[in-house]
């Protein structure tokens, strides 16, 4: 992993990223935009739009500390909870991959609210593959047009490979486990775009003075051995510790 070689922007409520051969934008006062503007090895890719957020919410302080940046809100709906937004980029040399890491830290002044939050990323396909362990043999693809949904109490862990259309590469994500409260892979019949839907803080109450935190990562890895690229990285992130957050 080299540090290095991550480089954050922020510029007119725009982020960009640079982190070896990948380079991105954040809209960071509208979350539902995602990440987006993605290249690779300055080509692009189009269509992909990752991590975006159900909601709005209104920008506060933004600041760029190593490989974070890091972005504060205030709900729209006060009844809401407020929120903290890590994005984390990380350059695997050994693997030639790429990961992005996101971190939602909610608090509320109430004495309860919701924290729940809905992350999306769409991006156009060849297949999508989804294990329910660290294990290759355990992969297997995921049948569209459709939806399929994986069941926390019957999976604790999902891990999916997208296999990108009209390019030498694959999107990985996974959400740690001890945050994993479900996710939906669906794909319509006219469509080449697959959509993971990743509900976080299902069904939780949020009390005043506490912090609930949830993770997850996203990796861009080239094609070949992508599922053991992604097994790699994956159980990497699973057994690191807790990262340190403010």
């Amino acid at each position: 992993m080299n540090g290095t070689e991550v480089s954050w922007t922020a510029f007119d409520k725009v982020a960009e990223l640079r982190c070896g051969p990948l380079s991105a934008h954040i809209s960071l006062d509208d979350l539902t935009v995602g990440i987006t503007n993605l290249k690779w090895s300055q080509n692009g890719l189009s269509g992909l739009k990752l991590f975006r957020f159900s909601s709005e919410s209104k920008l506060g302080d933004v600041h760029i500390r190593g490989q974070d940046l890091i972005a504060t809100y205030a709900p729209v709906d006060p009844r809401h909870a407020a929120s903290q937004v890590y994005w984390r980029a990380r350059h695997h040399d050994v693997q030639r991959a790429v990961g992005i890491e996101l971190v939602i830290s909610m608090q509320t002044d109430l004495l309860e609210c919701s924290p729940h939050c809905v992350v999306f990323s769409s991006l156009p396909c060849m297949e999508v593959l989804l294990a329910g362990s660290f294990e290759i043999s355990a992969f297997h693809s995921i049948p569209f047009p459709g939806r399929t949904s994986v069941n926390p109490e019957i999976e604790p862990l999902q891990l999916f490979v997208v296999r990108l259309l009209h390019q030498p590469l694959s999107f990985a994500q996974l959400i740690h486990p001890a945050d994993f409260t479900g996710t939906e892979a669906d794909r319509a019949e006219d469509s080449n775009d697959v959509r993971l839907r990743s509900p976080l803080f299902l069904s939780e109450h949020l009390e005043k003075g506490v912090i609930r935190r949830a993770r997850m990562q996203g990796w861009f890895m080239p094609l070949k051995n992508d599922l053991e690229t992604a097994v790699t990285l994956a159980r990497a992130f699973v057994e690191e510790p807790l990262p340190l957050t403010a």
